[in-house]
């Protein structure tokens, strides 16, 4: 076993969805996941090793590119809820084998107890190893005060300054919002600015809080959701707030 970042991911919501779908909806709602899978095992360098199963999603990769496999991530959430989907996740480093699809190690079962014990809402949760290797080998990059960002900007490249938040809870966690747009193979039509792609995010949170209002449960992940975006784009004076009031 190698010693490897690894990132447990998973989709919110996805044993309702396919209780209540069929089949052709499913792989339509999984697409980004499969092909996230398909993008890195193209990789000639092979910098990542993904492995898609049920409603989960593992990626790996060494300690030397691990802002490559957070830029994926983040990449990910974006693309994934233009399905109406949210995901939650988290992120160690440790000692792991992944092969196509065999995985095991202390890597991979970390990564699973912070998504399912600690993580609760629409987050992905890094450790404390892995945030240190963070502050370490990712770079400072601080966009123009806007958290908007451009068209075709350097979407990719993960910036600890905007993409590493601490929660109140004191862990830190991926930024889960988009702050600039390169057009991808799952990005609908309609949108082309980056605006237009914050306003289309904002929409599916409201869509999330008026579906589960009356289960208390599921309605408060995404509650959370919502005072983060509020909070996120508070300075924007062309994104409106979300009216958590009316919830």
């Amino acid at each position: 076993m190698d010693n490897r970042v690894t990132a447990f991911i998973d989709i919110l919501g996805f044993k309702k969805l396919a209780d209540n779908n069929t089949k052709e909806t499913l792989l339509n709602s999984i697409t980004p996941f499969l092909f996230s899978e398909r993008f890195i095992k193209d990789c000639q360098n092979k910098i990542m090793v993904a492995t898609f199963f049920s409603d989960s999603l593992v990626l790996s990769s060494d300690e030397k590119n691990i802002s490559d496999l957070l830029s994926e991530i983040r990449t990910l959430i974006n693309e994934c809820t233009l399905h109406g989907l949210f995901l939650r996740g988290g992120v160690t480093i440790g000692r792991l084998y992944h092969n196509n699809n065999i995985i095991f190690g202390p890597a991979m079962n970390c990564a699973y107890k912070l998504e399912s014990e600690f993580a609760v809402y629409p987050r992905i949760l890094l450790s404390e190893e892995v945030f240190r290797l963070v502050i370490t080998k990712c770079p400072m990059k601080v966009d123009n005060g806007s958290k908007i960002g451009r068209i075709y900007d350097e979407y990719c490249d993960f910036s600890k300054a905007e993409d590493l938040f601490r929660d109140d809870d004191g862990l830190y966690f991926l930024n889960p919002f988009p702050r600039s747009f390169v057009p991808g193979p799952f990005y609908k039509k309609s949108i082309t600015t980056p605006l237009e792609f914050i306003q289309y995010y904002k929409g599916e949170i409201e869509g999330k809080l008026k579906e589960y209002k009356s289960d208390l449960k599921i309605f408060r992940k995404y509650y959370w959701l919502a005072k983060k975006f509020n909070k996120y784009y508070k300075s924007e004076s062309t994104i409106d707030q979300i009216n958590l009031e009316q919830y």
